[in-house]
């Protein structure tokens, strides 16, 4: 006889609903908690983009439960985000008791006492919730047993009641150390949201904003089976089965079903964009994500499909949609393989730009990629997208390459300003210029002091080889006058004539090796002629064309080539760099 799962009809449930309705326990063969610090930031940008008002709800996954005899849910699947959701709930709970405590704690008269009622009235309903149903006590059984003296569910009621948790240590047990940190952040995201405002009465509409926002616009779909066998089967099947969708597959189903029948020119649309890219769905997933953090706001490819289904919801705008990725896909193309001759000529006559994007692709950057959408998207003439790509490589190189400062501000930044230029708002270059300088450029003092100092490992191949010629490239064109016939681009980019050379390459120079004062560039025909001595380097330099090759000889003719002349030319470059970006 042929054994076939019995499947419920699935039920949704928003969070303040779901533990109204269910009292959950974990097993003992469940894992522990074992939620870290990034799958709490996604948690709480879910949150945020419901509490700003981006999105309408948020769909907080499934549960997969077994009913047992006592009428409990025994958690097969989801107990990670039920006990999360607790933890939030009771930093809810703090929070408001905490505010309650020093505004209404010595009976002070002159606070309205309506808003100690909000307050307590928060604490009430969180309350409630985390309890659970007296029958089964007074703690919501929503984490597993870890140890025979359950020291895990110990700190889970105590995070839960309000009970004063431990300072976290090294000593403390992984789970207990992770329910501790995850409660700990979402309590200080709270906490910030609440300073913000400056009166007790906005102070108390953020929180009851972030409460409902939680418990009445996170919704779960839970599937509750009558046999445990059945449980698992469904378990397995919804968690290793078949391949994932890419974001960009997901967002073409999304198109067409807001299309209905008006498809065949959106169909003829999308197979140009797909055929583009070889049919490769997360190449478009890219694609689509840059189009976005131009047009609308910078989301991560998981969120991706959920932000632009929030907005692309008529036939209107779902064709707009096709056609502005249509009319960029040649522009991405270009940006990100500026080498295809033909391709270049049909977007861009000016050749300058070519060159730009070219540096910039070596050196792997495409943070900027909507900034160039968004002026391209408006038209913009060639002469200004040459100016302002001259700036972004600017903001680029103090950022990141001289202050070795993180991507996540420039890309952001860049998605902002990059919107503003799509919605007009910087109509202008000099605005884009302005706003770019005003917002993501390193200042003269911090990029100096960071040059100072400055080191790069070179390399033979890669972003940070090509990062580190165009460094040297620049200084010696500023410096020495050198690259003046063609421009460094040409012989040090395009043509590949130079490679980069220790100029003292033993490592008793520790730290200094790497200084930008001990590099230099130098043609590969006598780079590779060289030996390992410093008199095949001094003859090399003496034979190169470029004069900031022939500057060096005097120094090393003396035998003075060490950690204070390195310095004393790093400091020399110094002077200038505040002029070349």
């Amino acid at each position: 006889m042929v054994s076939i799962v019995n499947i419920p009809v699935p039920s949704n449930y928003l969070i303040g609903e779901l533990f109204e309705h269910y009292s959950f326990i974990v097993p003992l063969y469940q894992r522990n908690y074992d939620w870290d610090d990034p799958q709490i930031e996604d948690f709480l940008d879910d949150l945020s983009e419901i509490f700003q008002g981006h999105r309408d709800s948020h769909f907080f996954g499934q549960i997969v439960a077994y009913q047992r005899d006592d009428n409990r849910q025994e958690i097969i699947d989801g107990q990670q985000r039920l006990t999360t959701s607790l933890l939030f709930l009771a930093c809810l709970k703090d929070n408001a008791e905490k505010l309650y405590t020093s505004k209404f704690g010595n009976n002070q008269q002159q606070v309205d006492p309506k808003l100690g009622t909000s307050l307590k009235l928060i604490s009430t309903n969180v309350d409630g919730i985390i309890r659970g149903d007296e029958e089964y006590g007074d703690a919501a059984m929503v984490v597993g047993q870890s140890s025979s003296d359950n020291e895990l569910d110990r700190c889970f009621f105590d995070i839960t009641h309000g009970n004063n948790i431990s300072t976290i240590s090294k000593n403390m047990p992984k789970p207990i150390k992770k329910m501790e940190r995850a409660y700990d952040s979402m309590h200080k995201w709270v906490r910030k949201y609440i300073q913000e405002e400056t009166t007790l009465t906005d102070q108390i509409t953020v929180l009851k904003s972030i409460y409902r926002s939680f418990v009445k616009k996170f919704y779960i779909v839970m599937i509750s089976t009558s046999s445990l066998t059945d449980a698992f089967t469904i378990f397995e099947t919804l968690n290793s089965r078949g391949k994932s969708l890419e974001p960009s597959d997901i967002i073409k189903n999304q198109l067409f079903s807001v299309l209905d029948k008006n498809i065949r020119d959106a169909n003829k649309q999308w197979k140009n964009i797909s055929s583009t890219f070889s049919s490769d769905s997360k190449e478009i997933t890219k694609f689509i994500r840059a189009y976005w953090a131009a047009k609308e706001r910078k989301v991560s490819e998981s969120k991706l499909y959920r932000s632009i289904s929030q907005k692309i919801k008529t036939p209107d705008q779902a064709e707009t949609f096709l056609r502005e990725l249509n009319e960029l896909v040649m522009l991405y193309q270009v940006l990100q393989s500026p080498s295809s001759q033909k391709r270049n000529r049909q977007v861009f006559t000016n050749r300058s730009i070519i060159q730009i994007i070219d540096i910039l692709d070596k050196m792997n950057v495409k943070l900027y990629y909507p900034i160039a959408m968004a002026v391209y998207h408006q038209q913009f003439d060639e002469n200004d997208m040459l100016l302002v790509l001259h700036k972004i490589l600017s903001v680029y190189v103090r950022h990141r390459v001289i202050n070795k400062e993180t991507t996540n501000t420039l890309e952001t930044g860049f998605s902002d300003i990059a919107r503003k230029i799509w919605s007009m708002d910087l109509g202008t270059t000099d605005k884009i210029i302005d706003a770019l300088n005003s917002n993501l450029l390193q200042s003269n003092d911090s990029i100096e002091a960071s040059f100072s100092v400055l080191e790069k490992h070179g390399g033979q191949k890669g972003a940070k080889k090509w990062t580190l010629l165009y460094l040297i490239s620049k200084l010696y064109e500023s410096e020495y006058g050198d690259f003046k016939e063609q421009g460094a681009y040409f012989e040090v980019f395009h043509d590949e004539d130079f490679r980069l050379i220790h100029i003292n390459s033993s490592e008793e120079l520790g730290e200094h090796l790497d200084r930008i004062g001990n590099w230099t560039i130098l043609e590969k025909g006598l780079a590779d002629k060289l030996e390992n001595d410093e008199m095949s380097l001094i003859i090399a330099l003496s034979n190169s064309e470029l004069n900031g090759n022939r500057s060096l000889i005097s120094s090393l003719e003396s035998g003075t080539w060490n950690e204070d002349a390195i310095d004393k030319r790093q400091a020399h470059f110094k002077e200038g760099i505040a002029e070349i970006w």
